[in-house]
């Protein structure tokens, strides 16, 4: 009988040291919950002092909330030490914006004194230090139907539906022949620097911080149901707040 007895106070004492332990938890946590959503808001007072929009967040789950997207190529040229790449209709050097691209690159070559950029129908030419210098299409004897680029003895090859076709340095003189040993141009996957450097280009560098904090606080930061807690959470902010405004009130009546 003792035991028994011994045991229930035993079970009795961990129930209440259980309940003890989840209640200071609970008010833990509501404690932080209340100081950073209060400390948020007197940054968003102060976030034209503080530049907080000039902070950026990025992480996956923000650029998908804001629809901030990723970069969809991850192949590139490189040439003569210059990172090519076609994104959304653009030619982009170095992660800068050259000119329009209405058709795909299919292949890119460096010449003794030319980066030559080939399309399905024609032929753009950069300098050695990247600049644009011309395009060259079917007015210029350009073959059609261009499928690939390559070199041949430094001078350029084109790969097309209807046959090889070998040119001369100028670019203006092509003939159609089978050659051996064409040098193909093959893209490359891009570095992580510049693959980061490609999608701050299109995309930013982020999230500025003031305008998540914004949006948590007006609840748009969430969607359908997490909204709702949003609403829960300043409700329960303000039960809070009157519980302690009667609980002083209560003290001086007592006084």
């Amino acid at each position: 009988m003792a035991v028994q007895q011994q045991a229930l106070t035993s079970n009795a004492l961990m129930k209440i040291l259980a309940s003890s332990l989840l209640k200071w938890l609970l008010l833990l946590m509501t404690g932080l919950l209340i100081v950073f959503w209060l400390g948020s808001a007197i940054l968003l007072n102060h976030q034209s002092f503080l530049g907080l929009d000039k902070v950026k967040i990025s992480t996956a789950w923000l650029k998908q909330h804001y629809q901030v997207g990723e970069l969809q190529a991850d192949k590139a040229y490189v040439l003569a030490g210059h990172v090519i790449v076609g994104v959304n209709e653009k030619l982009y050097v170095n992660a800068q914006p050259l000119l329009n691209l209405p058709r795909p690159l299919v292949g890119a070559v460096a010449l003794e004194d030319l980066l030559v950029l080939a399309t399905d129908d024609a032929l753009i030419l950069l300098n050695k230090e990247g600049e644009y210098l011309d395009t060259l299409g079917a007015a210029a004897g350009i073959p059609p139907q261009i499928q690939n680029i390559g070199v041949h003895y430094s001078e350029p090859v084109l790969q097309t539906y209807t046959g090889m076709w070998r040119g001369n340095f100028l670019l203006d003189q092509w003939e159609l022949m089978s050659l051996q040993g064409v040098s193909w141009s093959q893209p490359e996957t891009m570095s992580s620097a510049s693959r980061k450097a490609m999608e701050v280009q299109l995309y930013g560098d982020g999230i500025p911080i003031n305008r998540v904090l914004t949006d948590l606080h007006t609840g748009q930061l969430f969607n359908g149901i997490a909204r709702f807690f949003i609403d829960v959470w300043l409700l329960l902010l303000i039960v809070i707040a009157f519980h302690g405004m009667f609980g002083l009130a209560g003290k001086f009546q007592r006084r």
